[in-house]
């Protein structure tokens, strides 16, 4: 669901403005800023999720969907900066997905085949260790064997960080009576209003 499909509530903003949305806003609390050169992420963002939506429906078949990603390039090609984009980003039919460069293999000797995580490399993930979900150890094993480099790695809370959420939304925690052993707490804390 977009931002346009639902009535916004007071608070800050960075959205696109766009016909519709400008419609439900009330006209008289709403503050607005030109955008600037730099503002291309908005505007990539909004086609993006314009496509989104268009390639997500059902009525299109995959060569109809590939037709139309290959229209809008063809539109940028010819119509935007030189370069922006080329012939050859066109997506051939049938459209595939590359998925593996097999490591080369020296010698006698053969390149074991590289093991797939179950979470899409091309998609965050946010992994909880949940049943029936994939265990974070697992995945991360499974990534770290056909990774280039390694940007982050963050799988912790600490309660210096738990706490400037905390504070910022006038929230404390109530932790059981018995002695804490550790000032690390579980993302499952009971939080309440002060």
């Amino acid at each position: 669901m977009s931002i346009d499909d639902m009535s916004l509530p007071p608070g800050l903003y960075e959205q696109l403005l766009t016909e519709e949305l400008r419609r439900q806003l009330p006209e008289e609390r709403s503050d607005y800023a030109a955008l600037t050169d730099d503002a291309y992420p908005l505007l990539t963002r909004h086609v993006a999720n314009g496509l989104n939506r268009a390639l997500r429906g059902a009525s299109l078949s995959l060569v109809e969907k590939v037709e139309l990603c290959n229209r809008l390039l063809n539109e940028i090609q010819f119509s935007g900066p030189a370069g922006a984009v080329v012939p050859s980003d066109s997506i051939p039919l049938p459209a595939e997905l590359l998925t593996c460069i097999q490591p080369p293999t020296s010698g006698l000797s053969r390149s074991l085949p590289l093991p797939r995580p179950e979470t899409p490399l091309s998609e965050d993930a946010l992994l909880v260790n949940a049943p029936h979900e994939p265990g974070l150890a697992t995945e991360l094993r499974t990534e770290l064997l056909s990774a280039d480099r390694v940007d982050l790695i963050s799988a912790f809370i600490v309660w210096s960080g738990v706490r400037v959420f905390l504070d910022a939304r006038g929230l404390t925690v109530s932790v059981p009576s018995r002695k804490v052993k550790s000032m690390q707490f579980s993302p499952l804390m009971f939080l309440t209003r002060v």
